[in-house]
């Protein structure tokens, strides 16, 4: 039973398949109008919105809605941890190739994005989904090569977190994107179906959740992770006051620490653990070694996170933070 709880109400984006697709709730008939605007009219789409508010759902909807095109060809990339434009570059040629391998390569071009060019066959779109680049990939790529990536037959559809927006609002990458999708919150009519439709793929635990599905679609006030966390915790034996409050507590705490150490926990949220050491989690955060050590100490000071020993590189022990379940916040 706990192994079916933990499958049907994680919080873990929904992928393209067709068994996902029957969870997916669109929050405002989005998959519409981006299988309009860029799987039909080829529009560049950046999609904005926090952690855990349904991105990467939204792009596996779309992948799932088209999924019959012949065109455009479609690959999905998650840009989390890419560590260069040259990274993000061959992961689309990849992905081109992986459905349509090279016959001949095309002479010409030497340039970066002409991997790109070289793997896209001749007379094809390609439809790029991109989850969550860096801010610094994605100035270089929108911004500085801006112009060549017009060429392209290319239609990218990009989702970022809020403390990422900017590089694509600076010129010149602003100019490359000509519709922009900020995710709001969840209905509550919507918010419902969410757990109705989780309910009907799980129905042991509607005797059990059915009499809360109004306060926690309230007390969730339209967002995705918190509205399922909710209903976890009351299908375990929980209340739906005691758990928001716990939330609310986290949420005063993270006013507490500074902007630079609440983008920190908002990955270490999403990832469950991270070390200083990590050049991976450097680079999602965009700063170095020394400065994550801090912003991981100013997290414990607050109880946000809290440190254990565990393997490092050459059999040396490293020290890993994770981050405080909202219960354990609220009681500290």
């Amino acid at each position: 039973m706990l192994r079916v709880l933990a499958a049907v109400f994680n919080n873990r984006p929904l992928d393209p398949s067709g068994t996902d697709s029957e969870l997916y709730v669109d929050p405002d008939d989005l998959v519409a109008d981006l299988v309009r605007d860029a799987a039909e009219d080829g529009l560049n789409v950046v999609i904005a919105g926090p952690r855990r508010s349904g991105k990467t759902s939204l792009l596996s909807a779309l992948t799932y809605a088209i999924r019959h095109w012949p065109d455009p060809l479609v690959v999905n990339v998650a840009g989390r941890g890419l560590a260069s434009v040259e990274d993000l570059v061959g992961r689309v040629a990849d992905g081109i190739q992986d459905q349509h391998p090279p016959t001949l390569r095309k002479p010409g071009r030497v340039d970066l994005l002409s991997v790109i060019a070289d793997a896209v066959p001749d007379g094809a779109r390609v439809l790029v989904l991109l989850d969550e680049p860096s801010r610094e990939i994605a100035f270089q790529l929108f911004g500085r090569l801006r112009d060549e990536l017009w060429r392209l037959p290319v239609t990218w559809v990009v989702a970022v977190a809020p403390h990422d927006f900017g590089a694509f609002i600076t010129p010149p990458a602003d100019g490359f994107f000509e519709r922009i999708i900020e995710l709001g919150s969840l209905p509550s009519d919507r918010a419902r179906a969410v757990l109705e439709r989780r309910l009907a793929r799980a129905p042991e635990y509607r005797e059990r959740l059915e009499p809360f599905l109004d306060d926690i679609v309230a007390a969730a006030a339209g967002r995705p992770q918190l509205l399922l966390s909710l209903a976890r915790d009351v299908i375990a034996g929980g209340s739906v006051t005691s758990s928001a409050r716990a939330l609310e507590a986290r949420e005063r705490r993270l006013t507490e620490v500074s902007p630079s150490a609440r983008k920190l926990f908002a990955v270490l949220d999403a990832w469950g653990a991270g070390s200083a050491a990590d050049a991976e989690l450097q680079g999602e955060v965009g700063v170095s070694a020394p400065r994550l050590t801090q912003l991981l100490k100013e997290l414990e000071r607050v109880a946000l996170v809290h440190s254990t020993a565990g393997p490092g590189r050459g059999g040396r022990p490293r020290t890993v933070y994770v981050p405080a379940r909202p219960e354990e916040i609220a009681t500290t």
